[in-house]
């Protein structure tokens, strides 16, 4: 059961959607693991460390672009940003959109290849983590 609106802060409500943010990627990473290999077996250190840098890319991320969404509208359970439909778009177009503007500016423009599938890739961080957001949104019955 929920805390009260009036009772939980939108940091709080941020943080409690972390673990689920991080957890559905890294489920997913874990199974692709699972699939590229057969078994974990074979799956050398090098796999778990690139894991951990997605899932610290992956936290930064959620601070810079979810927590202003949570601070801003956690108080207005009616705003736009709470219906599914609207919180999955944006949090895939989010995590699109900043993988593309981090790709050019790392190739300065020179190269885009690669540039889709890191895009394709970080729309479904957006996306699980849109879930995640999504899940502790605020309550309109509790406000």
């Amino acid at each position: 059961m929920k805390t009260p609106l009036r009772k939980r802060s939108a940091f709080v409500a941020w943080a409690a959607s972390v673990p689920l943010a991080l957890a559905i990627p890294a489920v997913v990473w874990w199974i692709s693991g699972v699939v590229a290999d057969g078994s974990m077996k074979n799956i050398n250190g090098t796999f778990y460390v690139i894991v951990g840098f997605a899932m610290v890319v992956h936290l930064v991320s959620y601070l810079i672009t979810g927590l202003p969404i949570f601070l801003i509208r956690f108080k207005n359970p009616d705003s736009k940003i709470w219906y599914l439909p609207v919180s999955l778009a944006s949090g895939t177009l989010i995590g699109a959109g900043v993988a593309f503007f981090v790709f050019l500016a790392l190739s300065k423009g020179s190269s885009f290849s690669g540039m889709w599938e890191v895009c394709l890739i970080c729309a479904g961080y957006g996306f699980a983590t849109a879930i995640g957001a999504w899940l502790q949104r605020p309550n309109p019955q509790t406000s």
